[in-house]
């Protein structure tokens, strides 16, 4: 079995080194021309309108929540972005209340994790309560 794979890494490397197929052709544009857009809305009726291929921005989800909004556009959805809350737990000579360990304990059952990703991000999202999300591949190792 080791063996095989040997050979099969061996093939794979070969192929990847000496392959010159794609060396000799050229590309299918002339030029690649970046326009920020410091309005969303002009951006999407850019887009809409064919003066744009793409706009790579953070949309918010109320915006194209409608199939209308969504009309001469093709939506990805990405995961990307996060909502977080840091607090300063040092200890000082003035009084700090989240150098106590409680109140930064508690402080997680006062925020509602629900209803930030169905007010601020539309649903779409995942509340999460350590540094890893459902998104990341490390999630479920940890």
């Amino acid at each position: 079995m080791k063996l095989l794979l040997v050979f099969i890494l061996a093939y794979v490397l070969i192929f990847l080194i000496d392959n010159n197929s794609f060396a000799d052709k050229s590309t299918f544009f002339d030029s690649v021309k970046f326009i920020q857009y410091l309005d969303e809305n002009t951006a999407l009726e850019e887009v809409r309108n064919g003066n744009l291929d793409i706009y790579y921005d953070k949309i918010s989800p109320d915006r194209l929540s409608e199939q209308k909004s969504r009309e001469g556009l093709k939506v990805f959805d990405s995961a990307g972005g996060s909502y977080s809350i840091l607090v300063n737990p040092a200890e000082s000579n003035e009084f700090n209340p989240f150098s106590l360990k409680e109140v930064r304990f508690a402080l997680n059952y006062l925020i509602d994790r629900k209803l930030i990703v169905n007010e601020l991000m539309g649903g779409y999202g995942a509340p999460t309560v350590s540094y890893y999300s459902p998104s990341d591949p490390e999630y479920v190792t940890v």
